[in-house]
C-alpha cells in the first residue's frame, strides 16, 4: 500500500468501495375507488280504496210482553220492582184472593194470556183481597182477539175432544192448544178434570187461525153441547 503524505496529514487509502445500490421506485399509490351510485327512492304506495258501507239489517219486530208488563214480572205500575211475591203468590198458579201478600201483584192471565190480572194487596192483613181476571174488553168486538168475528161467550165440550195443554195430561194425549182450526170465535171446554180449561179458535200474532187455550176465568160459560173447531 502507498502511503501518501501531505500538508495536511498522511493516510492510507485501500480499494474503493463499491457503488450504491440505486434505491428501488416508489410505488405508486392506488386510485381512488368510485363511489356507488345513490339508491333511488322507492315510489310512494297507492292509497286503497275505502271499503263499502253495509245497509243496515231490519230491526227484527219486538217480541211479546211477558207477565207484569214492562216493569217486570208481577210489577203493577207505580210499586217497586222486583215484586218479592213472585216466587210465592204473585204468579199464574197462587195469584188468587186470600193468599199472602206484600204489594199488588199484575200479571197476564186467561185464554192464551189475553187478560190482564190485577191482585189487590189489602194494606191491613197483608193478603189479596181481589184477584179478578175479567175476559178483554174487545172479546165479543169485531177486530177484536177473534179477528172478523165476535169471540163467543158459550160453548160445550170441545169435539173432538183434547187437552187445553201438556200439563197433566196423559201420555200421547191430543193437546189442542195451537192446533188449526176453521169455526173462528168458537169456544169450548178442554178435558182437563177442573172443568176450567177451554179454547177459543181465533187468529194468532201471523194471522193463522188457531185453537188458543188456557184458564177460561169466566169468559164463557159450558152449555153442554159439544162445539166444533
Amino acid at each position: 500500500m502507498v502511503q501518501l503524505c501531505l500538508a495536511v496529514g498522511c493516510s492510507s487509502s485501500g480499494p474503493s468501495g463499491g457503488t450504491g445500490g440505486n434505491g428501488g421506485t416508489a410505488g405508486t399509490t392506488g386510485a381512488a375507488g368510485t363511489s356507488g351510485a345513490a339508491g333511488t327512492t322507492g315510489a310512494a304506495g297507492t292509497t286503497g280504496a275505502g271499503g263499502t258501507t253495509d245497509a243496515g239489517g231490519t230491526t227484527g219486530s219486538g217480541g211479546t210482553g211477558g207477565s207484569g208488563g214492562a216493569n217486570g214480572t208481577g210489577v203493577c205500575a207505580g210499586d217497586p220492582a222486583p215484586n218479592p211475591d213472585v216466587a210465592t203468590s204473585c204468579n199464574p198458579t197462587n195469584a188468587k184472593a186470600g193468599a199472602t201478600c206484600t204489594q199488588n201483584c199484575c200479571l197476564t192471565c186467561g185464554i192464551d194470556s189475553l187478560g190482564q190480572q190485577t191482585c189487590t194487596c189489602a194494606s191491613g192483613n197483608k193478603k189479596y183481597s181481589t184477584c179478578d181476571c175479567p175476559r178483554p174488553s174487545k172479546w165479543t168486538t169485531l177486530g177484536g182477539e177473534c179477528g172478523d168475528s165476535k169471540c163467543q161467550t158459550a160453548g160445550g165440550p170441545c169435539s173432538p175432544q183434547g187437552y187445553a195443554s201438556s200439563t197433566g195430561a196423559p201420555q200421547g194425549a191430543t193437546i189442542l192448544d195451537g192446533q188449526g182450526c176453521v169455526m173462528n170465535g168458537n169456544v169450548c171446554f178442554t178435558a182437563e178434570a177442573d172443568g176450567a180449561h177451554g179454547c177459543v179458535c181465533a187468529s194468532d200474532p201471523s194471522g193463522d187461525f188457531v185453537m188458543r187455550c188456557g184458564l177460561v176465568n169466566g169468559w164463557f160459560t159450558n152449555n153442554g153441547t159439544p162445539t166444533t173447531y
